[in-house]
């Protein structure tokens, strides 16, 4: 099912695990943040679900590599039910503020779809 997802804005695809589940961070590709945010002036990109809005942290380290969202992940991911397996699709929107629209495939769901 995500692998049939759409978009003509930026998006990268997530396979959660249980860092991304139970911790405070999820990484963001380099390729994808090195190409679309590294302009970014703002260290909040709001993530929307549901018609809901969460805050969290871009925390750029592109000299050790690595770009993380957190402080607001975590509960992002409560907030939503997120389970290990479930693939989520962010994809980076425009307006007033930087903001992903996140795109949530749940673990069961794409096992049932895989089964029918």
């Amino acid at each position: 099912m995500a692998g049939a997802f759409k978009s003509e804005n930026p998006f990268f695809v997530i396979v959660l695990q249980p860092s991304h589940v139970h911790g405070n961070k999820l990484s963001v590709p380099m390729n994808f943040a090195r190409k679309y945010l590294t302009m970014m002036h703002k260290k909040v990109i709001h993530l929307l679900s549901d018609g809901n809005s969460w805050p969290v942290i871009y925390d750029p380290r592109f000299e050790w590599s690595y770009v993380f969202l957190c402080n607001g992940w975590h509960r992002f991911a409560v907030d939503n039910n997120l389970e290990v397996g479930d693939v989520c699709v962010f994809e980076l929107t425009g307006g007033i503020e930087t903001s992903m629209k996140v795109t949530i495939y749940k673990k069961q769901a794409i096992e049932d779809e895989n089964l029918g």
